[in-house]
């Protein structure tokens, strides 16, 4: 239990984000085998090994003793991001679906559907997802800026003037409030002074 102790602080501590490879052959098989397969996942996840981070993530949910629901949650965001990594929107969306209706603050997982159909052109849907990220997160600045930019990308133009949709404004007013040097602030105020 120590090794695999020992090699989750390093996993927290470097987190997904350093550049540092993990060896992950040296992750003991000690504990359950839901705590060892979810080590390994991390692990893959960290490397960047996401297709091998799916399959120890589905391991470690089929395991008996379970997961802890906090572990739970992780694992299917983490798979979600590993698909969506892999290019398979579908599989990634369905994970962030179950995450949003295990965990008991769902704006994360939400948040993820809302990006995914935005950037699969799907403004309809990224509009509803952001909006529901939002309300169980109303800090939540990157969804305002999704929502915003959506709500902007679907106003009319009569006779040659924008007719701004409802709520466009106070969405990206949001973002700015929220986030005022945020990587999205030149791009919001840009939006903004475009429908001044």
């Amino acid at each position: 239990m120590r090794h695999f102790k020992l090699l989750f602080a390093l996993l927290l501590f470097v987190g997904v984000a350093s550049a540092q490879t993990l060896d992950c052959t040296q992750i003991k098989k000690e504990g359950t085998k839901a705590q060892y397969q979810y080590a390994l996942g991390e692990c893959h996840y960290h490397n960047g090994e996401f297709q091998q981070a799916i399959d120890s993530y589905d391991k470690a949910i089929g395991e008996n003793p379970p997961l802890s629901d906090e572990q739970k949650i992780k694992v299917f965001i983490n798979e979600g991001n590993s698909y969506l990594k892999l290019h398979r929107n579908k599989e990634a969306v369905l994970m962030y679906v179950v995450a949003a209706k295990t965990s008991p603050n769902p704006a994360l997982a939400y948040f993820n559907i809302c990006a995914v159909m935005y950037n699969v052109g799907d403004t309809a849907r990224a509009k509803d997802f952001c909006k529901t990220a939002i309300k169980y997160d109303p800090g939540k600045a990157d969804a305002y800026f999704i929502l915003g930019s959506v709500l902007l990308a679907d106003s009319p133009i009569d006779n040659g003037k924008l007719q701004v949709t409802p709520g466009t404004r106070e969405a990206l007013e949001k973002y700015i409030e929220l986030t005022p040097d945020g990587p999205h602030a030149t791009d919001v105020k840009a939006m903004l002074e475009y429908i001044k």
